[in-house]
């Protein structure tokens, strides 16, 4: 009986412990059913919020950027590498082929380093067209570089260094922006067109106000392409490259103010402007007046001679007809500036079909693409309708040129792309065609690709085997100079005359008692002539005109030449001039007699063998004064 009441005792115990866990796991059940459907209710509450538009959308991104987000772009680090390796060739290669580089910013600031330099009319305190505030942080760079060394051929190749350096930097910067907004293949496309072109060669190192401008109208772009835009920064790098360069250069960035008066930013411009103003022009007033010693807005006088003037003005330097830049921007850009020309055809057709919606962000991609085009074409245009036309007046587009072209070049792929799915739409989108169109396609990108470079790298070469000489024969002579007349206590006079214009300007001249010396050798402009010894830039100089009318004052006799640079065209006979029992010869080097070589092709290109076959060639050579140097010895 005991046995038997404890057993129902201990079943009456289990039962209640059974009874209290199914409680319990009745109570979890419920408590993870309420959680599951508060985790549902959570869940399509969400799903009912408006979602934020994405950034690309919201920053009127392209729809090509909206296409290709996660495309491989080369690593910035090593984008800047291969910039700056591009522009350290241009800096120690690139022959100076404006004479306008030479007399209107090496010379001058050859001045204001050493204290003697040659002048042109435009730093005549009467006209005072140009800035001296523009050549001193030049001449900052060339007094740093001075402090370690008194060769001035070292100076001259470390200022080109520091502007190829900063040249580097700039493109790196419009590299990462046209990443930012578009995508990671324009950026690349981008960037191989600025690594590969001529024109990108030869501007990146010139010492030019056009160069100037064509790096801080880059950074203003790149701090435009940037999401959100930087307005502000894109405000003060104009008004750097106008201000402080080249005035005219503010037409790039109409689309600019376009872009930020469309968005009801007027206050944010005028802000920025103001701003820009003040902080820029003040110290360049500042700094001319010093140098002048008289109140100048060279910015202001520049724009009035080319503008305003009625008796004198561009036209009386360079006049070409409206098929000048055409031909200028083939030969510095080849195919690149042809897909640059109809870009915001092809970019805009390209938005338009893939954007088939009428919405209002699809229409505002479209507004932004045309916008960040018009620059490119607002300044061909200008300059184009302006008679006097330099190579250099384009470098201010030069980036924007490889932009345009970059979008093109996508755009046309994307158009073959689409194609070619419709097309295997019909046949059932087969996976063996399909590869087989692929493969057609890559290679007709790397074919056009692998073209372009070869041109670009044939255009190049031809420029420095074509005109190199006179950077590699005033190399030479500054050695000679320095070698054989440290000594001399008088004047050693270098003259040239023909060839005035490609002088390399007084870096190449180891001293002050080195002078440079015009011939009278048929030459129909007027020549500079050197800086007062004393308050050189604000005294008014004398036999200066802005006619470019010639002045007889700056020529000088052959006889009491010391050295002369010379070089002879179609059938003159150097030696006819200077025989051999008078003038010694010291250094010659291959040069393009250019009005006798009749292949245009052949001439504008580097063919192995054949250019040197199908152009015609002269020497470029310089000769010593034998009885001169017998006095000296």
């Amino acid at each position: 009986a005991m046995e038997a009441t404890g057993t129902r005792k201990r079943r009456r115990s289990r039962s209640k412990k059974s009874d209290k866990s199914d409680k319990s796991k009745s109570k979890k059940r419920k408590s993870s059913g309420r959680r599951k459907s508060s985790d549902r209710s959570k869940k399509r509450r969400s799903d009912k919020r408006p979602q934020k538009k994405s950034r690309s959308k919201k920053n009127g991104g392209s729809v090509i950027s909206q296409i290709h987000k996660k495309e491989w772009s080369p690593d910035t680090n090593v984008v800047f590498a291969l910039f700056l390796v591009q522009q350290m060739l241009s800096a120690i290669y690139n022959y100076i082929s404006d004479c306008d580089e030479t007399f209107n910013y090496w010379e001058p600031t050859h001045y204001m380093l050493y204290g003697y330099g040659l002048q042109t009319w435009e730093y005549s305190p009467v006209y005072a067209l140009r800035s001296y505030a523009y050549l001193l942080p030049h001449a900052i760079i060339g007094r740093l570089i001075a402090l370690f060394t008194s060769n001035k051929v070292i100076v001259f190749y470390g200022i080109r260094m520091t502007l190829g350096l900063f040249s580097a930097g700039t493109m790196t910067f419009f590299y990462t922006g046209v990443k930012e907004r578009w995508s990671g293949r324009i950026a690349s496309l981008t960037f191989f067109f600025l690594l590969v072109s001529p024109g990108m060669f030869v501007s990146g190192t010139a010492f030019l106000p056009s160069t100037f401008a064509m790096y801080f109208i880059t950074l203003s772009q790149a701090n435009w392409f940037k999401s959100p835009p930087r307005y502000g920064h894109s405000i003060v790098m104009t008004a750097i490259a106008s201000l402080l360069g080249w005035p005219f250069a503010a037409l790039v960035s109409l689309p600019l103010v376009i872009d930020i008066l469309r968005k009801n930013d007027a206050m944010l411009f005028i802000k920025w402007f103001m701003i820009a103003l003040v902080c820029i022009l003040t110290p360049i007033i500042i700094i001319d007046y010093v140098m002048y010693q008289k109140l100048v807005i060279a910015p202001l006088n520049i724009v009035t001679y080319n503008v305003f003037n009625s008796e004198a003005g561009a036209d009386l330097y360079g006049v070409e007809d409206w098929k000048f830049y055409f031909i200028n921007g083939f030969l510095n850009f080849n195919f690149i500036f042809g897909l640059a020309l109809i870009s915001i055809l092809v970019a805009n057709y390209s938005l338009s079909t893939i954007s088939r919606t009428k919405s209002s962000a699809s229409e505002a991609f479209i507004m932004e693409t045309t916008l960040y085009h018009l620059g490119l074409y607002i300044w061909i245009i200008f300059m184009s309708c302006i008679p006097h036309k330099e190579e250099r007046f384009l470098f201010v587009i030069y980036p924007s040129i490889c932009l345009a072209a970059s979008i093109s070049f996508a755009a046309f792929f994307d158009g073959f792309f689409s194609i070619q799915q419709m097309f295997f739409g019909l046949f059932g989108g087969k996976v063996f065609l399909r590869k087989f169109s692929n493969r057609i396609a890559g290679t007709i990108a790397w074919s056009v690709a692998i073209l372009i470079f070869f041109s670009s790298a044939s255009r190049i070469i031809s420029l420095q085997a074509n005109y190199g000489a006179p950077l590699s024969l005033y190399g030479d002579l500054s050695h000679e100079l320095s070698l054989n007349h440290t000594h001399d206590d008088f004047d050693i006079n270098v003259c040239v005359g023909k060839e005035w214009h490609r002088f390399t300007s007084n870096f190449f001249l180891p001293g002050n008692k080195f002078k440079l010396r015009f011939l009278d050798q048929d030459i129909g402009s007027q020549l500079p002539k050197y800086f007062a010894e004393e308050n050189g830039t604000s005294v008014i100089p004398t036999d200066m005109n802005n006619m470019n009318r010639v002045e007889p004052s700056r020529f000088f006799p052959i006889e009491n030449c010391h050295y002369v640079i010379d070089v002879a065209y179609g059938d003159d006979n150097i030696r006819e001039t200077y025989p051999l029992n008078k003038w010694k010869w010291m250094y010659g080097k291959q040069f393009l007699d250019r009005d006798h070589s009749y292949s245009t092709l052949f001439r504008a290109f580097y063919f192995p063998y054949i250019s040197y076959e199908a152009n015609q060639w002269t020497e470029y050579t310089y000769f010593k004064n034998i009885a001169l140097a017998k006095k000296s010895s």
